[in-house]
């Protein structure tokens, strides 16, 4: 509805003929009065009211046209009116609302410049303005709200590509968890037989160093001893109380602190096991508690070098009756400028009972009784492992003796391997055959009697020398009258040149003896040209008659 500013007093024809334009009518009528006065009172006298005080005034007058807002807030359709014939205003009436306290006039007008002149503001800008803005916005919001769709479009179907990934990714990782799963318990299965065979294998381990071990003790090593297992007795096999420093079985002295103190022989039954022989000694009658002891010494062929170095020693021991306790010292001779010739009684002093004896001069300990051997009825292996020879050694010895502090005549003790080696590890002993054992001793002492047979005279011709007398030998290089000689090549050479004694094998002397039945005549045996590789043995004096001769000798070399 628009309603416009006339200036006539008479409504315009086309405000006839209907109810609403009757009231149309009667609102310009009522704006021209209220415009009138507007006019009076501005242009009248001085002190009359402003324009906008006296509008305020002139709306809160009952000739005005009253509106009254219905009971629904907003509700135009609920508005009534009252104007000075209490008319009643048509549900059709639409206007913009001009408020004066309670009371309201309700125009739409775009001609609204009576409304500028009563003072109020006109807001059909700010309408427009804010239709516009409100269209822009409507705008801006059905855009944003598009753009939101498409964003929660966009997004949704991001979040269903992203949830399909996810749920792709976490079948892959399901899968992936699985297979880790399968790979640790197998695994853990590996692991598991890893470390039964890792077991296996440190037990294999530990297995093959004892066999190792086993191996490197019984490889064997050039045994220093001489006749270790005393199989070798070229000049006897039993020695009834013999003196103090008495060869008997090849190579091993026997020591005693009183003469006759024992009885030695050569074991042939008593012997452990994987050896040729052995030793046995017996406390002879009334020499209970009489020290006694075994000895060898080592030339300086095989010591000499030999300074400050490793050895060890092992023996085989048993033992019947009271002589149950015994010490095994090494020992060293260090006479400066006297090798290969120790005294062959190293001890001075035997001392009380379990005292190490005191040593003779120029012999000192290497151990000093480190080993001590327990006699018992069966063979025990003894060890004295890894100890140092001193410096400037000339000849090595190797002394086992009695260390009991009571022990009964009767009591017996069988030893045999006795074994020394270089180097920290006692190892297996060696049983070389008897052929080079026997090599091995003559290096020592040799003697044309039989292997056993204690060289005496008169004691027959078997192995003695023989030659047949030649009466035109003349005397020889020396002087001598001779009938007979005969050169001793010996087999191999000896320790140094040895001392020889000559025994005529079927008379007490030390002649050749005839050997042609009714021959009364013997030659006095000699030597000459003695050495390390043999010797000259030669009878006289000279002989007219051919006959044949024999004669026994023994070589010996021993310390």
């Amino acid at each position: 509805m628009s309603i416009k500013y006339s200036p006539f007093s008479v409504a315009r024809e086309e405000y006839s003929g209907s109810e609403e334009n009757l009231f149309r009518r009667s609102v310009e009528n009522a704006l021209i009065l209220a415009y009138s006065e507007i006019i009076s009172a501005v242009s009248g006298m001085s002190g009359e009211a402003s324009p906008a005080a006296k509008k305020t005034s002139m709306l809160s007058e009952p000739a005005f046209i009253k509106f009254s807002m219905g009971t629904a807030t907003g509700d135009i359709s609920a508005f009534s009116y009252t104007l000075l014939d209490d008319e009643t205003a048509p549900a059709w009436l639409t206007t913009l609302l001009i408020t004066n306290k309670a009371q309201r006039i309700l125009l739409d007008s775009t001609n609204l410049e009576i409304l500028t002149e009563l003072g109020i503001q006109d807001n059909s800008d700010n309408i427009a303005t804010n239709t516009s803005a409100i269209a822009t916005n409507v705008t801006a919001i059905t855009t944003e709200a598009t753009t939101r769709g498409t964003a929660d479009t966009t997004l949704q179907t991001n979040i269903v590509v992203e949830a399909g990934t996810r749920a792709g990714a976490d079948i892959v990782l399901a899968g992936d968890i699985a297979t880790n799963v399968t790979a640790i318990t197998t695994n853990a299965t590996n692991i598991g037989t890893n470390d039964t065979d890792i077991a296996a294998n440190t037990s294999a381990i530990a297995t093959n160093t004892a066999a190792i071990a086993v191996l490197v003790d019984n490889e064997p090593v050039p045994n220093w001893l001489i006749n270790g297992d005393f199989q070798v007795g070229q000049n006897g096999s039993s020695w009834t109380a013999p003196a103090d420093g008495t060869y008997t079985l090849d190579q091993w002295v026997v020591l005693t602190a009183s003469a006759g103190a024992v009885n030695v022989a050569k074991e042939t039954t008593s012997i452990p096991a994987n050896c040729r022989g052995g030793i046995s000694v017996t406390q002879a009658s009334g020499k209970g508690n009489v020290k006694w002891g075994l000895f060898q010494v080592i030339d300086n062929q095989r010591s000499v070098g030999q300074s400050s170095h490793d050895f060890s020693f092992s023996i085989d021991f048993a033992g019947t009756g009271t002589l149950t306790d015994f010490k095994v010292h090494i020992i060293a001779w260090k006479a400066p400028g006297v090798a290969d010739v120790p005294t062959m009684d190293p001890i001075s002093s035997w001392n009380a009972a379990q005292v190490n004896p005191t040593l003779a001069a120029n012999w000192e300990y290497i151990t000093d009784g480190s080993l001590t051997i327990t006699g018992t009825g069966t063979f025990v292996t003894y060890k004295l492992e890894d100890f140092t020879t001193p410096a400037s050694v000339l000849n090595i010895g190797v002394l086992i003796v009695t260390n009991d502090s009571s022990f009964a005549a009767g009591a017996e003790v069988f030893m045999s391997k006795a074994n020394l080696v270089p180097g920290a590890k006692a190892t297996r002993f060696q049983s070389l055959s008897y052929e080079l054992t026997l090599m091995e001793c003559e290096r020592f002492f040799r003697s044309t009697f039989p292997i056993g047979v204690v060289p005496a005279q008169n004691a027959g011709v078997d192995g003695a020398l023989n030659v047949v007398s030649d009466y035109a030998l003349g005397s020889n290089a020396f002087g001598e009258d001779q009938s007979a000689q005969y050169y001793w090549k010996f087999q191999s050479p000896m320790v140094k040149s040895p001392t020889i004694t000559t025994y005529n094998p079927l008379h007490s002397n030390s002649n050749w003896d005839p050997q042609v039945s009714g021959s009364a005549v013997e030659l006095l045996g000699g030597a000459l040209r003695t050495n390390a590789y043999g010797v000259l043995i030669f009878g006289g004096p000279e002989e007219t008659t051919q006959d044949l001769y024999a004669i026994h000798v023994t070589a010996d070399a021993r310390f």
